[in-house]
């Protein structure tokens, strides 16, 4: 199963009065509550609130934001709202990116990134977050009132025991601001050392992703924590304790309850020596740890070289001295299987024999000048075992890469705006070996894109296509900010601008402009039928917006799989798709992370003007079930996957996203489920599904949204098997069964036995050969495997 992990890191720390304070005190452990002869206030998230810092600033203009706080029954009086805002290259939000915690800007485009590593020391230092510069308290009519703010736009936050409630982009001078709370979620768990005993005191930071606010909290004596109510979204979960590593953790919060567990580990230290190939000792040879760590050190004058603070269990460690190389793998998991912990110290010796390579040269342009700041990518290795290197030039168009492994490589050049590009492959052996480049100028068509009444259209997809009876090449992007586009072809001469969708079926290709241009070409006024847009956007029940959820644009027919565009909301909910014409459609939104799934989906009718629709997700449920065989036994360890019917109908090949593995007693749980009909599928070695719900689709089966409680009944796995051959004996390895493209080296053909009655195939030699189709319909019985022999397949 696919268990993805992803990420993102961000923060801001709420201030309370201390009127406040008391009812938020009591969701500190009470170890934490005795330190302190003057308890700071704590928010209703849990988090221990920081005095701001008094500065001295000049004179400036102060401007406030005025408004009210209503939850489900009215006014709400006493809650407490915050306002708060990122500083550009300080807060987290602001920095380019973190490595491996994509999610944090929902920005993908390229820079240089903070590690993984990095961002966690940051948030356990608690440093990157956004600033809290003004709160208040609601009066009795629920008004409130916050002074003392410099011109600019504010996110404001409101913690009550009624909920809590989020506005992004609050400008300074509003009046009439209205909060709305909602329930938010409640997150808690434990935080456990290696032999899973747990950890009291440790500091827990629950980073909200889209503005780098932090709430946090420390570990009572049985290890455990407790935060919220939170808004709803992306968070990164930081757990820090002396004497141990930080360790994060991405997760989205949605349901009412969510619970995340982190192990702490101590940290390692790894010593060892380098030695050349005679056995002595190597002073000043360098050593590395790999990808996950890039810390290099130099070994002393008896070779010998230490890392310390090592914070995961695997590495592959590399040495290079005078032109030689040495590698050794080294892992601190414990081999003992009774959960003896791992060694936090580990010794070993790396030797010096592969012969070392490097590449140097110089970056120059078609005139046979140099290039400077020329970026310089080199791969080496193949399939899952590649590794990169990145070069730049300096001032004189010079580059050095290495040391090597001496290798088949590529390397992709480019030029600092882009604009001047080259590929090279090369075989390196041992030695420096001087290989110059000469940048080749990148065709571009570039121009705007306008509507027409010359107004600039936004977000519109271009491809250059080879014209019709060429070899199909395409390139494509999206027009920019006031209608701009810039698109890289692959070769100079003429080719097709295409304005569209990118897919070819219909209906989507309809409204699609296509004209030959030049290549290269610029300034180029490209004037098309604006096709419409459906705006809209996304709220949760309590009509609080939904961030980073998937949107798709359908064909209004149920029985159509075509989806038209698809894109994500932002961070106020908000959405824009692209019909391909006036018409009838359906606009769908789902939302998944591995123990819940919403999903919501309505027609709309959109015009020539296009079409706003708001979308909503109703409360989510819990879904809970038990898995047993035909005998009523449960099956523990299998994976119960779940999807709404119309993404599996689409998708049914793929694993889903929402899981939850049965445990000894055969129940699962999902935490929050809602919306359309779903469908259940069941993996696991030994069962399939006893009743599935389509002959086609052997592991679902269909839920009502209104399910609350399900028995799912497996039969134990029986098979259908035949050995196919051609007329001559050979074995035929490549065959269709039943529609279905099928390879075997032996020839064997085995099909699974769903129920008992007649089953029906139809067999044929893949369509490179041709062959006669073989039809066979048999008797099956459930849980009873059948061999068909030998089948020959005539040509």
């Amino acid at each position: 199963m696919r268990h993805p992990w992803w990420a993102g890191t961000m923060l801001g720390v709420g201030l309370l009065v201390a009127a406040f304070a008391g009812w938020h005190h009591s969701a500190m452990p009470h170890d934490v509550q005795a330190e302190a002869t003057t308890p700071p206030p704590v928010s209703s998230a849990g988090s221990v609130a920081v005095p701001l810092a008094v500065t001295t600033a000049p004179p400036r203009e102060v401007l406030s934001i005025r408004g009210t706080v209503r939850g489900a029954r009215g006014p709400v009086a006493g809650a407490t709202v915050l306002a708060s805002r990122t500083v550009e290259g300080e807060s987290l939000t602001g920095l380019p990116c973190v490595e491996g915690l994509g999610r944090m800007r929902g920005d993908y485009s390229t820079g240089d990134c903070v590690t993984s590593q990095r961002a966690e020391v940051l948030v356990a230092q608690r440093q990157g977050e956004a600033p809290v510069l003004a709160q208040a308290l609601s009066t009795q009519d629920g008004a409130f009132f916050l002074d003392g703010l410099e011109a600019g736009s504010y996110s404001l936050w409101v913690e009550s025991p009624e909920g809590v409630g989020l506005l992004r982009d609050v400008a300074v001078g509003q009046e009439g601001v209205e909060v709305v709370l909602g329930a938010g979620s409640r997150l808690s768990g434990s935080v456990t050392d290696e032999q899973r005993m747990p950890v009291e005191g440790a500091r827990v930071i629950a980073v909200f992703t889209a503005h780098s606010r932090f709430f946090e909290t420390l570990t009572d004596a049985q290890g455990r924590y407790f935060l919220g109510p939170l808004p709803r979204g992306e968070y990164v979960l930081v757990a820090s304790h002396q004497d141990t590593m930080s360790r994060a953790s991405a997760l989205r919060l949605h349901p009412p309850d969510v619970r995340q567990s982190l192990t702490l580990i101590a940290p390692r230290t790894l010593v060892g020596r380098v030695l050349n190939p005679e056995g002595e000792p190597v002073a000043g040879a360098e050593v590395s740890l790999g990808r996950m760590d890039e810390r290099r050190v130099l070994t002393d004058e008896r070779g010998h070289f230490s890392f310390e603070g090592l914070t995961t269990l695997f590495y592959q460690v590399t040495a290079h001295h005078g032109g030689l190389m040495g590698t050794e793998r080294v892992s601190f998991y414990s081999s003992q299987e009774d959960g003896t912990p791992s060694p936090l110290s580990k010794e070993l010796t790396v030797e010096l024999g592969t012969a070392l390579a490097a590449l140097e040269g110089v970056v120059r342009d078609e005139r046979g000048q140099p290039v400077a700041d020329a970026v310089i990518r080199l791969y080496a290795g193949r399939g899952c075992s590649v590794s990169s290197y990145l070069a730049k030039t300096d001032a004189q168009g010079v580059y050095r890469l290495g040391p090597l492994p001496p290798t088949k490589v590529s390397l992709s050049v480019s030029s600092p705006d882009g604009r001047l590009f080259a590929a090279h492959q090369e075989t390196l052996s041992a030695g420096t070996r001087t290989l110059d480049l000469t940048l080749e100028f990148v065709p571009r068509v570039e121009g705007i894109l306008v509507d027409a009444r010359g107004q600039p259209v936004e977000g519109e997809h271009l491809s250059l296509r080879t014209r019709p009876g060429e070899s199909a090449w395409s390139l494509s992007e999206k027009s920019g900010p006031g209608g701009r586009f810039s698109l890289r072809a692959f070769r100079p001469g003429p080719l097709l601008l295409r304005v569209g969708p990118d897919s070819d079926d219909e209906p989507s290709n309809q409204g699609v402009w296509s004209q030959e241009v030049p290549v290269p070409a610029a300034d180029l006024r490209v004037v098309i039928s604006r096709r419409p847009t459906v705006e809209g956007e996304l709220v949760d029940e309590a009509g609080q917006p939904v961030a980073q959820a998937l949107v798709s644009l359908w064909s209004s027919e149920a029985s159509s799989d075509l989806e038209l565009e698809s894109g994500t909301t932002d961070a106020r909910g908000r959405f824009s798709l692209i019909a391909p014409r006036p018409g009838r459609y359906r606009v769908s939104a789902e939302l998944e992370d591995n123990s819940f799934a919403h999903a919501t989906a309505r027609a709309v009718e959109v015009g020539p003007e296009g079409a706003q629709v708001r979308l909503r997700f109703e409360a989510g449920h819990s879904l809970s079930g038990i898995v047993v065989d035909l005998q009523g036994r449960p099956v523990p360890e299998a994976v119960v996957g779940f999807q709404s019917e119309h993404r599996s109908g689409r998708h049914f090949r793929q694993e889903p996203e929402v899981h939850a593995t049965t445990g000894p007693d055969g129940r699962f749980t999902f935490a929050s489920v809602s919306g359309d009909p779903v469908v259940l599928s069941v993996e696991t070695e030994d069962f399939l599904l006893a009743e599935p719900s389509r002959e086609d689709m052997p592991g679902w089966m269909r839920l009502e949204p209104s399910a609350r409680e399900v028995r799912v009944v497996l039969a134990r796995k029986a098979m259908l098997r035949a050995r196919l051959v051609r007329a001559d004996g050979s074995t035929v390895t490549g065959f269709t069964v039943n529609g279905e493209e099928m390879y075997d080296e032996q020839g064997l053909l085995e099909w699974p036995i769903v129920r008992t009655g007649s089953l029906s195939l139809e067999i044929s030699i893949d369509e490179d050969e041709r062959s006669a189709a073989v039809k066979r319909t048999v008797f099956v019985r459930q849980e009873v495997d059948q061999d068909l022999g030998v089948i020959t397949l005539r040509e």
